[in-house]
């Protein structure tokens, strides 16, 4: 079933007309109809969390498309099994892990060996029981749910998985994995375990090591989730040729940026209120408290700097960088900014200097939260 067609099913479901849609989730009826009728996608991740809220969905319903992928290996593994308790699904090699959910039962059903593994009122069964944390029943116990992992061998191996579930216990399962070298392909395409959208959690032991240390805080954030390999805008290494090529192509944009002021300062309440309005005028989205608050424990480490960019002393644009040790690596996490009739293509501008500080570090760059033309432009050259 294609995105539109989801979309089409569960609006008529909950008895909405696609105007009555596009007023709860900020878009207009044209939007609904090409989403519906045309073979187009929310351009926003902010869009598919509305989206799923309102037609009250998994978001990885949304954005995974082919159920036929799935309804075979159920009829050849377990004919009891439906596509409406189905979970979640493993497939690697000749090895086949269902996640099934009948109630309070969750069960995975290794064809090769033979092996059942119940999942029963919030706890794993195979050599060990595996039970939620004692502290709070949305998660399991971290360090026996890699070691059960590494028991059954997924470990270093690339694994098919549909149907993700965005609940933190879903999210553990897969950072579990994650920490054991494993790889992700939805319809054969690569996909990584990020944090903020932005930096592939496999990669980086300093971001690895912060959710294992705090599980429930990151793993409940929302922060951590699934998202193309290919929509991370990447580059290892900037080099000095493509650097004077974007330089070049972006002349204009320098020129009419001189007199902005960038300056490095500390994360303040300042900041997080900027941030808020930036959220709520761009994606029609209110930021609660529990949300800032994680993120000021997050940021309050020095591999995370903020820069202010400032022209005559009025605030335009905030610019949040995580600078990676491990991977020698720049992550453009955050730029909100405002409209300003003194500033021209100020994103644009902000990734030149970016750029920059990677070239002289020589480290690599990468930009963050999906795909945009603007990052075309400007990806193509490194």
């Amino acid at each position: 079933m294609t995105f539109g067609e989801k979309i089409r099913k569960l609006r008529k479901q909950k008895g909405l007309r696609q105007t009555d849609l596009g007023k709860v989730v900020g878009v207009s009826v044209r939007t609904i109809r090409g989403w519906e009728n045309e073979g187009r996608y929310p351009r926003y991740k902010e869009l598919y969390k509305k989206l799923a809220i309102v037609l009250k969905c998994d978001i990885a319903y949304l954005i995974t498309e082919e159920e036929s992928f799935v309804a075979e290996p159920i009829k050849q593994y377990d004919s009891s099994i439906t596509k409406e308790v189905f979970v979640q699904y493993i497939y690697l090699h000749n090895e086949t892990y269902i996640f099934r959910n009948t109630g309070e039962i969750m069960k995975i059903v290794n064809s090769e060996k033979k092996l059942s593994i119940k999942y029963l009122k919030g706890c794993i069964y195979y050599k060990c029981q595996i039970k939620f944390d004692a502290e709070n029943e949305q998660l399991f116990e971290l360090n026996k749910l890699i070691s059960f992992f590494k028991d059954i061998g997924l470990v270093n191996s690339n694994l098919d998985i549909v149907d993700i579930k965005y609940e933190p216990k879903a999210t553990e399962i897969l950072f579990a994995l994650t920490c054991l070298n494993n790889s992700f392909y939805i319809s054969k395409k690569l996909y990584d375990l990020t944090f903020a959208a932005a930096v592939p959690i496999k990669n980086d032991a300093y971001i690895m090591n912060c959710i294992k240390y705090h599980p429930y805080e990151y793993l409940s954030s929302g922060q951590i989730y699934i998202m193309l390999h290919s929509d991370l805008y990447l580059s290892d290494k900037v080099s000095l040729e493509s650097y004077f090529k974007i330089c070049n192509k972006e002349r204009k944009t320098i020129r009419k940026n001189k007199r902005v002021n960038i300056q490095e300062v500390l994360f303040s309440d300042e900041f997080f209120k900027f941030w808020k309005i930036f959220y709520l005028k761009r994606f029609q989205l209110n930021v609660d408290e529990k949300y800032i608050a994680f993120y000021k424990r997050v940021f309050n480490n020095p591999k995370f700097k903020l820069y202010k960019y400032t022209i005559e002393e009025k605030i335009v644009a905030y610019n949040v960088c995580y600078f990676s040790e491990t991977q020698k690596i720049i992550y453009d996490i955050a730029f909100p900014w405002i409209k300003c009739k003194d500033i021209y293509r100020i994103g644009i501008f902000s990734i030149i200097v970016n750029l920059t500080r990677a070239l002289n570090l020589r480290w690599g760059y990468s930009l963050c939260y999906g795909k945009y033309d603007y990052k075309d432009s400007i990806m193509q050259y490194l």
